[in-house]
């Protein structure tokens, strides 16, 4: 049971990474777009490139933006959930073992 608690716990950590790249890439991308949009008035291919986008996200950039970081921040708040579950079963698992940490 302990070697599926630290499995379970390494595996955590490796999503908890992976995570964190998410919301890395996430903001190198808005940064990026924030940066095209603001030059999109003098420069005309950054105009174009914002024109191309924004006809694949008909919502808009701004709308897309926003839905993403719900969505990150949703995921984050579940992820530690989950890590706080895991350390709680760990924890009853070590007291039921009379083990300590």
């Amino acid at each position: 049971m302990q070697k599926n608690s630290e499995a379970l716990k390494m595996q955590l950590d490796r999503e908890y990474r992976r995570l964190q790249k998410c919301f890395h890439d996430f903001n190198y991308l808005k940064q990026s777009l924030a940066m095209l949009d603001s030059t999109a008035d003098r420069d005309p291919d950054a105009a174009r490139r914002t024109a191309r986008l924004e006809s694949f996200f008909p919502e808009g950039l701004t709308q897309l933006e926003r839905e993403a970081a719900r969505d990150m921040k949703e995921l984050e708040k579940k992820f530690k959930q989950l890590v706080t579950r895991v350390k709680h079963e760990q924890a009853s698992i070590n007291d039921t073992l009379g083990v300590s940490l």
